[in-house]
């Protein structure tokens, strides 16, 4: 497209562009050429596997931006450490916590002095019409002294019964005198109101402390299971009382000889005894405790006073007993199979920690009787209605189990390697936007700016550099291009030489020189078979001038393709390449058309007058004898 049209031929802005021929099989109506195809298909799978594309760097030398980036990196590489160590593993919550529990008689020789012998001073007005006053301290038969609901158990400390006892009839004047020798209140209903029967009630209230019962002893065992693989599809079982735990899938789990070890601590961490001892294995037993050792481990007795359930009323007197408000013991139990303890044939440690707190703890119960009586076809009730005060026991079920998973082990890494990055990212944006006209320079460095219409120009500039190049190289400076005679190994040789003189002649520490004679021919026969891309033992003038532009970003046939009219319309959308290229030519055209063909005709005739040869080798000449052979000498020559 560069050459000057001949006379009578159109301008070159009327011509059509021809690209350079496709692929065979691309176009409608061809024949396909099976051998270019495979050519073709052997370049590509070529290109795919040997093909590595690796980010270019741009490496800034700065003393003080340096120490920023090494101590920014430093603490990447340290959160890097941390992503990784935490993130191969999976945590996984027990599916499901199985917990028994019964109560069991426990001690029996606790002394009674404490509560028994002086039950007034258990006395506790909670304001001016709710009192606390237990009469005496009583006995309770096995099941009335403690409540069990699904997941709590209740132990009565402090009980008030109301009870109602009704008659009819003549046995009205027994309750009457029952009624009175217990203090009770009689009430009696005449028999006109009631269908000519007369009928009676008589109502008894008793409060009184329950003996003994920080003595009796609250056991139970757990169990576990939780999901141990990434796939979902394997369970793991385990028990406080038994030396080996399950795994697998369900249905399917084999044994696995390693016992769970169970722990009781405090709030602080610390160890409590219950039952002894502060830790119990699977021969051990159950897990068992007395009232009062488990409180111990909250640091309460049933004795303490605290001001946490005070009313604060005007007419309330001191703190209550917790025997007399109640308590809550709550038992965290916490499973895992990392960290202390979790060695040898341990495989699980469940943590129970003991929270006590006193509070108002209460519950009701009412008891309906109904008793027949035979002699006069009448019958006999009786209501209890017993409101108890006292301790509660309940769970909380956590843990936390882990196990190897690969897809969070790759989590883990993408976060560290994203960690890394940062510190670049971070010296960038200083090195683009905080360092004022350095940032400038920076910015010219690590922001090329690329377009493919100017690239155009420093190409076809290079080319005929290097085309004058091989002329020098060759002394071929008036041979036609079409004569140009190939390159022989023995001129790369020799020139070759004379590029690496110096290095010929350095020597390193032991006096030899750093490369000799036989290296330098073995240099150069390999330069020539890159150079050599046909196989012809000599370097062509056109092998010369593709090898001199092979860093370019694209080849002179890519180079054509934009000149190419038949481009589909969609590749021009987004291509200012084109636009550009028309814009040239337009303004071309404006300019022709304002000089003669005949004018044009003399330069070309001048150009190839001796005169102008002249010029030429003069100016390669110069060009090669530059320090800095680049475009600008070129250009400097030709002006």
């Amino acid at each position: 497209s560069s050459r000057r049209p001949a006379r009578g031929s159109q301008p070159i802005a009327n011509q059509r562009f021809q690209g350079p021929t496709i692929a065979p099989w691309a176009r409608q109506g061809r024949r396909i050429n099976m051998g270019g195809a495979c050519r073709w298909g052997r370049d590509v799978v070529s290109g795919f596997i040997s093909n590595i594309p690796l980010p270019k760097e741009a490496v800034l030398v700065n003393a003080r931006l340096g120490v920023l980036y090494k101590f920014l990196q430093f603490i990447a590489l340290c959160g890097a450490a941390y992503f990784i160590s935490q993130n191969y593993y999976s945590i996984y919550a027990p599916s499901h916590v199985d917990i028994e529990f019964w109560r069991e008689e426990g001690q029996t020789a606790i002394s009674q002095d404490s509560h028994c012998s002086d039950v007034a001073a258990y006395h506790y007005n909670y304001s001016g019409t709710i009192g606390y006053k237990p009469l005496h301290c009583e006995a309770l038969m096995v099941g009335e002294d403690y409540l069990q609901a699904t997941d709590s158990m209740f132990f009565s400390t402090l009980v008030s019964d109301t009870t109602v006892r009704s008659d009819s009839g003549a046995a009205c004047a027994d309750l009457r005198t029952k009624c009175g020798a217990r203090s009770g209140t009689y009430e009696e209903q005449p028999a006109e109101q009631n269908g000519g029967t007369v009928r009676c009630r008589c109502s008894m209230n008793d409060e009184f402390l329950v003996e003994n019962q920080e003595a009796r002893a609250f056991v139970f065992r757990h169990s576990y299971q939780v999901q141990d693989s990434f796939m979902g599809d394997s369970m793991q079982s385990g028990s406080s009382s038994a030396p080996f735990y399950l795994t697998g899938k369900l249905g399917s789990q084999v044994r696995v000889q390693k016992q769970m070890v169970t722990r009781i601590i405090k709030e602080d961490g610390s160890p409590c005894l219950v039952g002894g001892k502060s830790e119990y294995k699977p021969e051990d037993g159950d897990i068992h405790g007395t009232v009062a050792e488990w409180l111990a481990c909250g640091d309460l007795t049933l004795d303490t006073r605290s001001d946490l359930t005070k009313s604060n009323l005007p007419d309330e007197t001191g703190a209550p007993h917790v025997r007399i408000s109640g308590a809550k013991v709550r038992l965290g139990l916490r499973y895992h199979n990392w960290g202390p303890g979790v060695e040898g044939n341990v495989n699980t440690v469940c943590e129970i920690t003991v929270h006590a707190r006193p509070a108002w703890v209460s519950r009701i119960v009412n008891d309906h009787t109904i008793l027949p009586d035979s002699l006069e076809s009448e019958s006999a009730g009786r209501h209890r209605s017993r409101y108890m005060h006292g301790v509660e026991f309940t769970f909380k079920r956590d843990g936390a189990f882990y196990f190897f998973t690969p897809y969070t082990l790759v989590t883990g890494i993408v976060n560290a390697v994203v960690l890394v990055s940062l510190p670049v990212q971070a010296i960038r944006l200083v090195a683009l936007y905080g360092i004022g006209v350095v940032s400038t320079i920076y910015s010219s460095v690590l922001r090329q700016r690329f377009s493919i219409f100017h690239q155009f120009h420093g190409m076809t500039a290079r080319m005929m550099v290097a085309a004058i190049g091989f002329r020098a190289l060759t002394k071929q400076w008036n041979t036609k291009v079409e004569d140009l005679e190939p390159m022989r190994m023995a001129d790369v040789e020799l020139h070759l030489e004379e590029a690496l003189h110096h290095d010929l002649k350095t020597t390193d520490a032991d006096g030899n020189p750093i490369l000799n004679k036989n290296e330098a021919r073995m240099l150069a026969t390999v330069v020539t078979a890159g150079l050599d891309t046909d196989n012809g033992g000599r370097v062509s003038f056109e092998e010369f001038v593709k090898a001199c532009s092979s860093n370019e970003y694209f080849d002179t046939q890519t180079m054509i393709k934009f000149f190419d009219e038949d481009r589909e319309h969609y590749e021009r959308v987004f291509d200012p390449t084109r636009a550009q290229i028309e814009s040239i030519h337009r303004k071309r055209r404006k300019l022709r058309l304002s000089h003669s063909y005949a004018e044009e005709d003399q330069d070309v005739e001048a150009v190839r007058s001796e005169k102008s040869s002249k010029l030429v080798v003069t100016a390669a000449k110069s060009i090669l004898d530059s320090p800095v052979f680049s475009v600008q000498s070129v250009r400097r020559t030709q002006i």
